[in-house]
């Protein structure tokens, strides 16, 4: 699909997510789960800004596969990112923040 739509065009991001969610659900494997988010985020984040909401589910994407592998360094990291963006956009009395 690359080759078709190119390196960063939002639909080959859209397709490495999917390729993520069948690496995390059918085929068991987290890092190459990881793998493929982590590209789909990386075409995502050229086209918006760091605290953008729409980054939410890439960033929980993995956050669930490094669980997986026991990186609870990188989990803290992404969880922060979250926070970050969910304060951006939501009065920090919220019940989404409050459920974090």
């Amino acid at each position: 699909f690359t080759s078709v739509l190119g390196p960063s065009h939002p639909n080959t991001g859209v397709m490495y997510n999917s390729m993520g969610q069948l690496y995390a659900d059918q085929a068991g494997d987290a890092a190459k789960a990881v793998e493929c988010f982590t590209k789909g985020l990386e075409i995502k984040r050229l086209t918006m800004s760091e605290s953008h909401p729409s980054l939410l589910t890439s960033y929980q994407n993995l956050t669930e596969q490094y669980e997986k592998l026991g990186d609870y360094t990188k989990v803290i990291e992404l969880r922060q990112k979250k926070l970050d963006i969910r304060v951006t956009y939501l009065d920090e009395h919220h019940a989404t923040l409050e459920a974090l």
